[in-house]
């Protein structure tokens, strides 16, 4: 039901009709929750199954329980969206990464591009990147979704074209030049054969080069506009998606 607490864990915690939660989540279902014996669980393997449990044993330092059924999470979209984010400043990738991963996005990839003026040595990267997966994982939590967000390394914007062109799948890129401001819905339109995932490519705050502009529609990126006014960049990828 939907009082019914939510988890995240990992496959390798499920074996045989049981499950054990030890660590973090442990600690929030037993001082936080006081959740025990005969409590009703619901486990996500944060890639789109879901587990009803029911508890039998808290132990000290590990909670375990009996599964009682499986099913595919009701709570994804049928479409892939990968969104390919030109880095911008400040902390405001976190509130990009929480509102796309609510409306359903499936992988979020930050990415270096001309404009792009946020510089991470070697070890900001990696701190950063797992401060980023964190959020998208606490974001899934609070809005009910059945998967985590994967949220990839800082990449650099011609690879991510080349990726997004050689996949065989759609490909979109939000640019304010763009000839005869073709908007998102002409564009899906005239895209009959529907893939079931779609790149949305989105600048950062100084948006996209010429240079990379050409690049991207010479690879086979459809160009779109969103719309007379210049969105800004936290506010472009949400309306994209």
């Amino acid at each position: 039901g939907s009082g019914v607490h939510r988890f995240f864990i990992s496959e390798k915690d499920i074996c045989d009709g049981t499950f054990k939660i030890a660590g973090s989540a442990f600690h929030h279902i037993r001082n936080v929750l006081r959740l025990g014996k005969g409590d009703a669980l619901i486990l996500l393997d944060g890639k789109g199954t879901e587990y009803n449990g029911v508890i039998t044993s808290a132990e000290r330092d590990v909670v375990v329980g009996k599964i009682l059924d499986i099913r595919a999470s009701d709570s994804e979209p049928s479409v892939e969206v990968i969104l390919a984010q030109g880095l911008p400043k400040g902390e405001k990738l976190d509130l990009i990464i929480r509102m796309c991963t609510e409306i359903g996005v499936s992988e979020i990839i930050p990415m270096v591009t001309q404009r792009s003026l946020p510089k991470f040595t070697d070890s900001q990267r990696v701190k950063k990147h797992e401060r980023w997966q964190r959020i998208a994982e606490e974001a899934a939590k609070q809005c009910r979704r059945g998967k985590i967000p994967k949220i990839r390394e800082l990449c650099n914007f011609t690879d991510l074209v080349k990726e997004a062109s050689s996949q065989g799948t759609l490909a979109f890129m939000a640019w304010e030049s763009v000839h005869g401001s073709q908007g998102l819905h002409e564009l899906l339109e005239s895209k009959k054969n529907c893939s079931t995932r779609v790149y949305m490519i989105i600048g950062p705050e100084g948006g996209f080069s010429e240079e990379e502009a050409s690049l991207a529609e010479s690879l086979g990126i459809s160009m779109f506009s969103l719309g007379r006014r210049i969105l800004r960049t936290e506010t472009a990828g949400v309306v994209a998606v």
